[in-house]
């Protein structure tokens, strides 16, 4: 079986997508096979557990809610057993998927001897007269909390390095097209020049404005050519359908004009700068470059203190312009430096020759996919959160060959117990038809062990989707593919913008993932079985001018599920589930339960369902709680509970229950997490941004899921929303 590395010519056959109705059949029958293995009656109602996305913490916090769940209560069964369906988004996923992975090790057991891989929270792993340390997969996630760096050989400057080393390549390639570029207009303006008539515009032909007054010309002409065929068509064909075509297209094409004609101006002015400023070249080029460092570092500052960016939007959208435009006219101003450099008098078209060569060569022979920071991020997270048994044994960090090589359609099988596990993802859709999918950035896309896709794209077996060869590892890592161009979570940020979205694309700062597209043409399927995703295509048209990302192209971009749901709710709605259990621990310093509140409108509008809620959601507020019994840090506010309960109207007149645990200060936390909230102002919701958490920060979050957890099933007992 080939890796999800490079996937095989032959390996995406021509097949039809199925329709939903038999992916929820389908998905019925693993379900009820699961059940038996279980030891879990057929005729109980489905149940699902969506952990939401938030990065390292919201991992920590759903491996509480899993322990919570998985506790043997009071002689019951432990209430995990009853979970069917689990849906996992970005940081979800990485303890999601770690449970699948260790349940999946489990399969050579009997059924009734599988165990819940996480164990208890109140079991001793340490056995007082015994020098070893039995393997404990909860300590070993703890204790590779700090992922991206796991080993002494894994510093910070080996981190910074591969993010340096995708930069130089993404910016070499892309910077030697504009240096081409510059200097084939630069040799062409001579040539041009002798072939204008004589007058004014010949006058200006050798002027840099010449294309950008050319293009404001055709405007004008294409105006007026336009405003007396209003006059004439209808003459000639009075059910004014050929009118009406016209002013569609001509809409389209009006804009495209006015752009280039912008483009063309602001590039024009670069030779013109650069000659005013000859002699403070360097005063110029260390201008752009501090402008756009200091605007990037403002970015970081703001994702670190979300209350700046909801206090001064206006602001953040002028600097973020003043940011990427000081970037693309450095880079310009570059270009044409190294232009006049390399070749004062524009004599020499072997250099733009070999500049191209460059790009073309250096950008279409590497692997997007493999070299991108995507790929280091996929391995970091599979060897801390699916590593080998082996690993676990000897507690140390090493390379986890086994989950490399273990695709979708192998996991969560008929064999295993489950849950039956829904990876979520995003796909790109910025230039879809549709106003639904183009307005939200894209729609939920669904990797699971049968099947693969989501209503955009169709769905489609899991053994033949991404030529059958997407393993659970890669799945994972692209469900929590945060940064990309054109994607933003919920399908708003900054990372939507043109500008800002060419900004990543340039440097290559993303971690998406390009898969194959089944949906698309005939030929347009024949050119990508022969060509992997690279900078040129899809790198070129798609990654930096954003264009051609929708259902018909070669290659359709997937990133985080965030960017689309960041509840993991989305999916199971689409079920019909009767009960979900959300793990909420995405960043929520208002407590306006933002994350929640778009997937409610998101399935009110896609499925007609409506979810509401009691005046329980304002207990779940800090501030309306008692501090804890024995009176530590009476300066923090608490809430009343961590739990909020609503009910699911599905358009068949069905009800169901939705149970969101969110991550809040309660009295129920332990003393040793009270005490690190006291220290940690924006505990439980510091920075996603903040993905290196030691063991202190791991604890803090997962005592608090249990909290959550345990909580919700000591009321459950007498109002049995389970249902168990």
């Amino acid at each position: 079986m080939p890796t999800d590395a490079v996937l095989p010519a032959t390996a995406a056959p021509s097949v039809a997508p199925v329709p939903f109705t038999l992916v929820q059949k389908d998905e019925a029958e693993v379900i009820a096979k699961q059940r038996v293995n279980r030891g879990i009656r057929s005729t109980a109602p489905l149940v699902g557990l969506a952990l939401s996305g938030g990065g390292i913490r919201s991992a920590s916090f759903a491996l509480g809610v899993l322990q919570a769940l998985a506790r043997r209560d009071e002689g019951r069964t432990d209430n995990l057993r009853h979970v069917d369906y689990l849906s996992t988004v970005s940081g979800g996923g990485y303890i999601g998927s770690s449970l699948t992975w260790f349940n999946y090790l489990q399969r050579d057991k009997r059924p009734a001897d599988r165990r819940f891989p996480f164990g208890s929270k109140f079991e001793a792993h340490r056995d007082q007269c015994a020098t070893e340390v039995k393997p404990d997969n909860t300590a070993f996630i703890r204790q590779h909390g700090e992922y991206l760096t796991p080993a002494k050989s894994f510093t910070s400057v080996s981190l910074v390095a591969v993010a340096l080393r995708n930069i130089v390549l993404s910016f070499s390639v892309y910077f030697a097209f504009v240096v081409a570029l510059t200097m084939g207009v630069r040799h062409a303006h001579p040539h041009l020049d002798a072939v204008l008539p004589r007058g004014w515009l010949r006058d200006v032909s050798g002027d840099t404005m010449l294309p950008a007054i050319l293009l404001g010309l055709l405007f004008v002409v294409l105006a007026v050519l336009f405003g007396m065929l209003t006059a004439l068509i209808p003459k000639f064909r009075p059910d004014n359908e050929v009118l009406y075509a016209a002013r569609v297209r001509s809409q389209r094409w009006f804009g495209l004009v006015l752009v280039w004609a912008f483009a063309a101006a602001i590039c024009g002015t670069v030779p013109h700068l650069y000659t005013v400023l000859h002699d403070w070249q360097g005063f110029t080029f260390s201008t752009t470059a501090t402008t756009g460092a200091a605007g990037v570092l403002y970015e970081f500052v703001k994702q670190q203190r979300p209350k700046l960016a909801a206090k001064t939007p206006k602001l953040n959208l002028l600097i973020l312009w003043i940011t990427v435009g000081a970037i693309i006219y450095g880079l310009l101003l570059g270009a044409y430096a190294i232009s006049l450099r390399l070749d004062p008098q524009a004599e020499e078209p072997l250099l733009i020759a070999w500049f191209a060569l460059y790009g073309l060569v250096a950008g279409g022979l590497m692997n997007s996919n493999m070299f991108s920071i995507g790929r280091m991020y996929r391995d970091r997270l599979m060897e801390a959160f699916m590593p080998d048994p082996e690993a676990v044994t000897q507690r140390k960090w090493r390379r986890a060959k086994a989950a490399d090589v273990t695709f979708m359609q192998d996991v969560c099988t008929e064999e295993d117990n489950g849950p039956y596990h829904l990876v979520n993802t995003n796909v790109v859709l910025t230039s879809s038809d549709y106003a639904s999918f183009r307005g939200r950035g894209g729609d939920n896309f669904v990797f699971s062990a049968k099947y693969t896709g989501s209503e955009a794209t169709g769905w489609y077996s899991a053994k033949t989707a991404c030529g059958g060869a997407m393993s659970l590892a890669t799945a994972m890592a692209i469900s929590g593919a945060a940064v990309n161009p054109n994607a933003a979570c919920g399908g708003r940020g900054p990372t939507r913008n043109r500008l800002a979205s060419f900004v990543l694309a340039l440097f290559n700062i993303r971690l998406g993932y390009w898969v194959r597209n089944p949906n698309a043409s005939q030929f347009v399927k024949s050119v990508s079985k022969v060509v992997w995703p690279n900078l040129i295509y899809p790198g070129l048209r798609q990654g930096l001018l954003g264009t051609g990302l929708h259902t018909r192209a070669g290659y359709i971009e997937l990133t985080d599920g965030g960017h689309f749901d960041n509840t993991g709710i989305y999916e199971l709605v689409r079920r019909k589930v009767p009960c979900i259990i959300c793990s909420l621990a995405s960043a929520d310093p208002g407590y306006g339960f933002d994350d929640l509140a778009d997937v409610i409108e998101r399935v009110r509008a896609d499925f007609g369902v409506y979810i509401a809620f009691d005046s329980m959601m304002a207990d779940a507020v800090p501030g309306n709680g008692d501090p804890p019994p024995d009176g530590i840090a009476t300066s923090l506010k608490f809430a009343k509970t961590s739990h909020v309960v609503g009910k699911i109207h599905y358009p068949d007149k069905t009800t169901g229950t939705l149970i969101v645990l969110k991550s809040s200060m309660t009295n129920r936390l332990p003393v040793d997490v009270v005490r690190y909230a006291a220290l940690n102002a924006a505990f439980p919701n510091e920075s996603t941004a903040d993905q290196f958490f030691d063991e202190r920060q791991f604890e803090a979050y997962r005592e608090a899921g249990y909290a959550a957890g345990a909580g919700m099933l000591k009321e459950n007992r007498t109002k049995n929303w389970l249902g168990a």
